[in-house]
């Protein structure tokens, strides 16, 4: 017969009661080692780090505007796992909130691999895609962002992945592994870095970056209707908290 030993119960400090959390909220940050009412607080309603920590973020919304006051179509590419679904969702949400002229491409799994691929990007090309941005995938693109430069077509590279010896030739690239291995943002995952490109084209949004205001297209955007998305993919990918 089983027999089901049950952790011992977690003392929840007094403290604790001033802020009133449910029992489980309140066990999890016992165990991260948080014991008093004000760390809880911080832990919990953080202050937010600035966007523009990443290298190239200004420039990547800069290239994205571009395409959208000129109505230039805009091809997001994502990954099949959690992490590239919810970037891909996160970041067209966006981009069609801005008045952006958007679609999006995710490979298919069993048939592709991760990754861009210039198979699948020809015919995404061909169909007049003038700008592409990546989220959760690009960092290894090399051959796939040459070819799209040689058709006239920039590349925005979002991922999170590890560099390589040789970072592939995009018009701008924003990656936490650019920042120092100490950096509260190193750690992102792909959906982490969507949402802080977000945070820069929604900041910025309607200062004549934006489609004109008369566009059926354009609604105001709000970066907390994005965060489920970014709970599910940080979760998902098992990123650091």
């Amino acid at each position: 017969m089983t027999r089901w030993i049950d952790p011992s119960p977690i003392q929840i400090p007094a403290s604790f009661a001033d802020i009133n959390l449910p029992p489980l909220i309140a066990q999890t940050l016992v165990r991260r080692g948080i014991r008093d009412a004000a760390s809880a607080r911080a832990f919990l309603h953080p202050d937010l780090l600035p966007s523009t920590s990443f290298p190239g973020i200004e420039k990547a919304a800069e290239y994205i505007f571009l395409a959208t006051r000129t109505d230039q179509p805009i091809c997001v590419w994502g990954d099949f796992d959690v992490d590239g679904q919810t970037s891909t969702t996160l970041l067209v949400q966006t981009l069609q909130a801005i008045g952006a002229n958007v679609t999006y491409y995710i490979p298919i799994r069993g048939k592709e691999s991760h990754g861009v691929h210039i198979e699948t990007l020809k015919p995404i090309i061909d169909n007049g895609a003038k700008l592409i941005v990546t989220c959760d995938t690009g960092i290894s693109a090399h051959e796939a962002v040459d070819y799209a430069n040689s058709r006239g077509v920039d590349v925005i590279v979002t991922d999170h992945h590890d560099l390589g010896e040789t970072l592939p030739n995009a018009k701008t690239i924003v990656n936490p592994k650019l920042l120092s291995k100490d950096h509260l943002l190193a750690n992102l995952a792909g959906v982490g870095v969507a949402y802080k490109l977000a945070e820069v084209l929604i900041g910025n949004w309607g200062a004549g970056n934006g489609k004109r205001e008369s566009s059926p297209n354009s609604q105001s955007p709000t970066l907390d209707s994005l965060l489920d998305l970014v709970a599910l993919g940080l979760i998902a990918d098992v990123a650091l908290l």
